[in-house]
């Protein structure tokens, strides 16, 4: 039902993408799409236009997505990426390093899925969001994208392993800022002004994770 709302939502609000719904039919590409069609209707619920890169220019790597919020006018470069099932580890170092080695023309938003069974418990999902964070964090002053220190960007890790997993699972989502001091989980600033100056710099992603919590 989900991945027909977010399909509903991207057909109503752009034109149906031949190459989301040709990966959508394939066993090896399915959950990648799965997971691209609901980073779009996150990003078109929480009021962002969206656009497809050309995925026919072979001529550049390139991020997934352009993504418009609307109210700003600010324009993000996207990239969505989903760890295979079943892995013992929470770490999401690959799947941060493929996404920041693509070109970008905008500041970046990357969304993680982590794909992570838990056992039904809230008190679970932050042991996993917790892992996820310690591996974000752990490489901002040491990854390197073709021996250059690697960009800064909004990091998105979600886990909703719902596809995968045998029994009913707990949502969630977390949101960090790799190289971006000022929109960190923590949330602390020197004072009430600093905090309402982040805010407003970081205003599109903020009305995100709303609308994340929100949907």
């Amino acid at each position: 039902l989900g991945l027909a709302y977010n399909l509903y939502l991207l057909s109503h609000n752009l034109k149906v993408h031949e190459t989301l719904m040709r990966r959508l039919k394939q066993k090896d590409q399915f959950y990648g799409a799965y997971y691209e069609a609901y980073v779009i209707g996150a990003l078109l619920r929480a009021d962002f236009d969206v656009e497809f890169e050309d995925e026919s220019d072979s001529t550049t790597s390139h991020c997934e997505l352009t993504a418009t919020y609307k109210p700003t006018g600010e324009k993000f470069s996207v990239e969505a990426k989903i760890r295979g099932a079943g892995k013992r580890s929470v770490d999401v170092g690959n799947q941060l390093y493929n996404a920041l080695r693509k070109n970008a023309v905008h500041p970046r938003i990357v969304f993680i899925e982590v794909n992570a069974d838990g056992d039904g418990t809230t008190d679970k999902q932050t042991v996993i969001l917790k892992g996820v964070l310690d591996s974000i964090r752990r490489r901002e002053a040491t990854m390197t994208i073709d021996g250059v220190p690697a960009p800064p960007a909004y990091i998105i890790a979600t886990n909703n392993p719902h596809g995968s997993a045998d029994f009913a699972q707990e949502t969630s989502v977390m949101a960090e800022g790799f190289k971006i001091p000022d929109f960190k989980m923590e949330g602390t600033y020197a004072g009430l002004d600093a905090a309402l100056a982040a805010r407003e710099r970081h205003k599109a992603v903020t009305a995100l994770l709303k609308s994340l919590g929100e949907h």
